[in-house]
């Protein structure tokens, strides 16, 4: 039931004596949506849920770079880098909404183009934030108190850059 129906987890089928079958099972909930060929739409463990859409869903973060069609990937399942990017990708998002600091901002897209470098935006900025490849809450941590300190106006800033001890603010 798994394999056919992948939005099911923890299926237990139990036969009711003398002719039924009782089935028990969670429904996956969308973490993100990754950006191919249409949008796809996974599960915080990475599974793909079924139907994919030729539309973002508003109310879920954008995977982009992972580099392939996911057309022409049969179930879709993903391997090798793909998978890593996958999975470095929902563990940031995890990370992000894990942050209380950072509750009223809602993440937009997360990049994972460059395997060594994440980079992410947030919805009310169109300014790039680079976090590198780990360390995540330490990075988000220092994204808070750089946000703090610029208020609301981004519009005077093209990235912000965090892989680094201090952070760099590039200027437009």
């Amino acid at each position: 039931i798994e394999n056919a129906h992948p939005e099911f987890k923890n299926v237990i089928v139990r036969r009711l004596l003398p002719d039924k079958l009782v089935l028990k099972a969670d429904l996956r909930k969308a973490a993100a949506q990754v950006r191919s060929d249409r949008y796809y739409v996974v599960d915080a463990e990475g599974i793909f849920l079924p139907e994919p859409k030729n539309f973002p869903d508003e109310d879920l973060p954008v995977i982009a770079g992972i580099g392939m069609k996911l057309s022409m990937v049969s179930g879709p399942k993903l391997r090798g880098i793909e998978r890593e990017k996958l999975d470095k990708a929902l563990s940031f998002i995890r990370d992000i909404s894990e942050n209380m600091s950072l509750a009223k901002h809602k993440l937009k897209m997360v990049d994972t183009s460059d395997q060594g470098n994440l980079s992410f935006f947030l919805d009310e900025a169109n300014v790039e934030i680079k976090i590198g490849s780990s360390d995540f809450k330490n990075r988000l941590g220092t994204l808070v108190t750089v946000l703090e300190q610029l208020g609301t106006d981004f519009s005077k800033f093209k990235y912000i850059d965090l892989r680094f001890d201090d952070p760099i603010i590039g200027p437009r």
